[in-house]
């Protein structure tokens, strides 16, 4: 059986030797010899694998630069989208704010050539 020494696991893993003594102590690694530690290169290699897939899932994979650019590139055009709705909807109450006097004054210009009617003078045909 091959065997890797504290030292070489220790790198294969990325961790320290003290680290691999703890795996060991905590059972997820066997120690093939104690003194010198011995260590089963395929267990060593499969929990190299086992801690690549944890990682993976842990540190999910980087983002595409180009396709942040482009996701950068959409959140501007929505932001100006947003922009030019808000100034429609500003508009569009303006135009109903400035509809409502119209009629208001077209009403009270209606009242007032009434009243200005009643109070003229009228004038009798003589025969």
């Amino acid at each position: 059986m091959d065997t890797y020494s504290a030292t070489e696991a220790a790198r294969v893993l990325g961790v320290s030797p003290k680290r691999v003594r703890q795996l060991v102590a905590q059972g997820k690694l066997d120690a093939a010899a104690t003194d010198p530690l011995k260590l089963s290169q395929q267990q060593v290699n499969e929990l190299r694998e086992q801690r690549k897939g944890d990682s993976r899932a842990k540190h999910p994979a980087q983002p595409d630069p180009a396709a942040v650019g482009d996701l950068g590139a959409l959140v501007d055009k929505l932001l100006t989208m947003q922009a030019q709705v808000t100034r429609l909807e500003i508009e569009s109450q303006a135009a109903a704010d400035l509809k409502l006097e119209r009629d208001t004054y077209a009403a009270r210009v209606m009242q007032l050539e009434a009243q200005l009617e009643q109070m003229r003078p009228r004038r009798r045909w003589r025969k």
